[in-house]
């Protein structure tokens, strides 16, 4: 009987958390989305269901490499064929064993970067040569990282001892490692899920991050060393009280950067949108990265309205999708000329 109650409490929880969630997208939210011109057309789609895969690490050439549960293990799939291998790299063995699947990892250029946090150390991969090796880290840990540029990487630093939202820059020499710590101001909101986000590298020395449940994002500037933080469009006008113990509203789903602009899956319908139109899609908010001015948005279709997990531009602006559901889509979308 106890079990029977639990289980129909349990259900009952459920249901209100994803009317709750959802009620700011039946009601104004106080702001709008200027639509870029053009559309967004499917070049190419797959299901990937078959294949182990996690996330998008990046695209080069005609290739797009996934993330698996190994640091050691990828999938490509060519983005002719759409048909996916899996690669499988000599990553010294303490590394892999110490990582576990809790790892990041990034393509930039024909190097694969694979971040520990655990251990912690980053590991450089040549997909051409298959040649790798590892880097131990003087850190208690961290919890993502990424490549600011070659030999300095951004990561999101771990203190077992606090729970403020901070960051370490480590630019490794040939003689010595120098680490930079920053911790942004009181214009966000820190602790626990508030913070938490994810990081997105430009390969020109500025790194962003993405927070999921705040409507800001970050940048960090490797030649200034300036962090900056920056509000995007969306606002909560109608945004109901969280329930004790619940995790807050989700903002930003999935982003990627391309060309100095940050692009960002949002969960709030604007007051410009219908629901009708918000249902079968997402909406992509660019930002100009260094700036923080926001250039327009553009569509991206919810197959079986499934949200995008993971997505990529590569060099010919082209944007890779990877859904919720392990559907792979490659789209054609519009852009963002000039600042609006």
């Amino acid at each position: 009987m106890k079990l029977a109650l639990l289980v129909i409490s349990g259900i009952f929880i459920v249901a209100v958390l994803v009317v709750t969630s959802d009620r700011l997208n039946f009601k104004s939210n106080g702001f709008k989305r200027i639509f870029l011109p053009g559309k967004t057309i499917v070049l190419g789609q797959r299901s990937l269901a078959a294949a182990d895969l996690r996330s998008i690490a990046g695209v080069t050439g005609k290739w797009v490499y996934f993330t698996t549960a190994s640091p050691n293990r990828f999938i490509r799939t060519n983005l002719d064929s759409f048909n996916p291998e899996q690669l499988e790299f000599n990553l010294d063995a303490a590394f892999v064993a110490g990582t576990g699947k809790n790892f990041s990892a990034w393509l930039s250029g024909s190097t694969l970067y694979v971040f520990s946090g655990q251990i912690p150390a980053v590991a450089v991969i040549d997909i051409t040569s298959g040649k790798s090796s590892y880097t131990p880290l003087d850190l208690p840990g961290f919890i993502y990282g990424v490549p600011a540029s070659s030999g300095t990487y951004f990561l999101r630093a771990f203190q077992p001892d606090r729970r403020d939202l901070s960051f370490v820059s480590v630019t490794i020499q040939p003689d010595t490692m120098i680490y930079s710590f920053l911790t942004p101001g009181d214009s966000i909101q820190k602790g626990a899920l508030k913070s938490d986000g994810a990081l997105r590298y430009n390969q020109t020395g500025l790194v962003a991050y993405v927070f999921y449940y705040q409507n800001k994002f970050m940048v960090f500037n490797k030649n200034s060393g300036r962090l900056q933080v920056f509000d995007t469009i969306e606002k909560m006008a109608g945004l109901p009280g969280q329930l004790p113990g619940t995790a807050p509203l989700t903002v930003h789903q999935t982003s990627c950067v391309f060309e100095g602009k940050l692009y960002i899956c949002s969960n709030l319908r604007s007051d410009s949108e219908t629901r009708e139109a918000y249902l079968k899609n997402i909406p992509v908010d660019i930002y100009e990265i260094e700036t923080g001015r926001y250039l327009g948005s553009f569509y991206l279709p919810l197959p079986g309205r499934s949200l995008v997990k993971s997505m990529f531009m590569d060099s010919e602006g082209k944007l890779s999708a990877y859904y919720q559901d392990k559907t792979f889509v490659r789209y054609s979308v519009p852009t963002a000329g000039s600042v609006l």
